[in-house]
């Protein structure tokens, strides 16, 4: 089948901690947007950071931001959710841990979501959370964030196949975490980078040899 865009999660996939953006991952963006091909980049990070990011890559496919809360394409923005109750939980654990519990500095900008450092047991946070059946917990690995159930990546690349006039069977998602599940099982065909979770290898069409934006160059020259 000949796919027509390609969407990819930022951290962990085009990205390594030690080294930034791949630069094989940067020639292969290009490169498919040079064909035509738009990339969807799909990501927690909120809209600004993740626009100045598409205006240095040069992709052409819309953002999903806030782990698919936040989409934008050719000037309209939606957004799926919000965070009014995210608010709440932060508050709760602020009660509960004092300042033990700090916000990330990108939630200055968050819509949908609402990340925190990771400066506190995951089960610290999931006890206070229980209290609040309707959200959920993502740990990225970078953060955590708190967002509502009925918001994930999946969803956000649907809605940005819409706004793009293409359909999700027509995309290839590539990812490295649990967080990515959604938008690997929404799209065509899901590829796992080398060094993905377990969890995301075992529901991906594809899992390459390479790991974090060298296996999204792999999977790039495989596909395309």
């Amino acid at each position: 089948m000949k796919y027509k865009a390609l969407a990819t999660d930022v951290d962990g996939t085009l990205t390594s901690e030690a080294h930034g953006i791949s630069t094989g991952a940067i020639q292969a963006i290009r490169d498919l947007e040079a064909r035509g091909i738009p990339v969807i980049l799909a990501s927690a990070r909120p809209y600004p950071i993740l626009n100045i990011l598409r205006e240095y890559l040069g992709t052409s496919g819309a953002i999903v931001c806030e782990n698919g809360g936040h989409v934008d394409y050719g000037g309209e923005s939606r957004l799926l959710g919000d965070n009014e109750e995210c608010q709440e939980v932060y508050r709760r654990l602020r009660e509960v841990h004092g300042d033990r519990v700090r916000e990330a500095w990108t939630n200055q900008y968050n819509l949908v979501d609402l990340a925190m450092e990771r400066t506190i047991e995951r089960e610290e946070v999931l006890t206070v959370l229980s209290e609040f059946p309707r959200l959920r917990l993502i740990d990225s690995g970078f953060f955590y964030h708190v967002l509502a159930r009925d918001v994930d990546k999946g969803k956000g690349l649907r809605a940005a196949a819409e706004m793009m006039g293409v359909v999700c069977s027509e995309i290839v998602a590539i990812g490295d975490s649990e967080v990515d599940m959604e938008l690997l099982q929404e799209a065509g065909y899901g590829v796992a980078v080398g060094d993905a979770s377990d969890e995301l290898k075992e529901i991906a069409d594809l899992v390459t040899k390479r790991e974090n934006g060298e296996g999204f160059r792999e999977a790039v020259e495989r596909l395309f």
